[in-house]
């Protein structure tokens, strides 16, 4: 027995007629007339009697009827109900772009409170399980892995400058050569983590290898450690000229720097499994997060909550379906 001969038996005891039900289901008379033959012939009693061009419902499928009509009303309440709790559970994101998705994401709950938005800390290795085991939706990252079978769209490219103490002896000069730092201590976050390794691919890419290094689990304490004059640390434009009130605050003993012989540019990544169909709560976050970050790129600093209610608002940054 199917599922669909029980909604076609339901639709021609209502309809009254075959020709009817067909046309209400936008199928053909004879698929309807083969599956209730199908059906009847597993059920062991007829369904219909025939009067005049309409058809009734026997003793028997009468009660058939009232049986299924309750079975199939409890399956779309059903139906409803995992559908509320989807949209409930909202979207689950792995994180490792840390301080584009705190920000991002900060300003995005503060907008739309009503949607949910589980956020997971996550090392390579954890952001790989979690999208192919499916327990998060998609990851935001700084490292490209469309190498390691993933679907990769980047949606964020920006300058990287170079952040010292104000006692450091640079901190009196607006730019640096990335010669001028060979013999540093650089400020990085463990080898696990997606910032290390972009950091060490754009430094790769430059022909400049980090050869003094600090080691940090936390993306941001960087900031932190360098403001007690510990290293110095490589940080994106956005956050150097971010707007407003902010989650994430540069320390006010420390002074950025621009690298003047490189080109150290920083990615953001969306990463997910390959055609990955993503709920409307997904869908509705990727097209935010792209629109932040364009707004971001244009901006070229991170948007305070009240640009980016602003940003929004508008025509051009309205999500579609809210």
């Amino acid at each position: 027995m199917e599922l669909i001969q029980l909604k076609y038996f339901l639709a021609i005891v209502e309809e009254g007629t075959m020709l009817q039900a067909a046309e209400t289901l936008h199928v053909s008379q004879s698929t309807l007339s083969m599956a209730m033959k199908r059906l009847e012939a597993e059920l062991g009693f007829g369904l219909f009697r025939r009067v005049g061009r309409r058809l009734y419902p026997t003793e028997d499928g009468m009660r058939f009827y009232s049986g299924t009509a309750r079975i199939l009303g409890e399956l779309e309440d059903l139906a409803q109900q995992c559908r509320a709790q989807a949209r409930r559970a909202g979207v689950a994101v792995a994180v490792e772009a840390v301080d584009f998705s705190v920000e991002a994401l900060s300003r995005y709950s503060g907008i739309w409170p009503d949607d949910s938005i589980r956020q997971v800390r996550s090392t390579r290795n954890m952001t790989h399980q979690l999208l192919r085991s499916g327990q998060v939706d998609f990851c935001i990252t700084a490292v490209d892995d469309t190498g390691a079978g993933f679907q990769v769209e980047r949606i964020l490219s920006e300058p990287m400058e170079l952040l010292v103490s104000r006692e450091h002896p640079l901190a009196a000069r607006e730019s640096v050569s990335l010669a001028e730092l060979k013999d540093e201590t650089f400020i990085v976050i463990k080898p696990e983590y997606a910032h290390r390794l972009s950091i060490e691919r754009m430094c790769e890419e430059n022909g400049f290898q980090m050869w003094h290094i600090y080691e940090l689990h936390d993306e941001e304490a960087l900031t932190v450690m360098v403001s007690r004059g510990m290293g110095v640390t490589f940080i994106p434009e956005s956050i150097i000229n971010m707007h407003g009130p902010t989650t994430m605050v540069l320390p006010p003993q420390t002074v950025p720097l621009k690298i003047t012989d490189a080109a150290l540019m920083r990615h953001v990544y969306l990463t997910a499994l390959p055609n990955k169909q993503f709920g409307e709560p997904a869908r509705r976050l990727l097209d935010y997060l792209r629109r932040y970050a364009a707004a971001v790129a244009q901006a070229r600093a991170m948007l305070s909550m009240e640009e980016t209610r602003a940003f929004f608002h508008t025509d051009e940054g309205c999500l579609a379906n809210r």
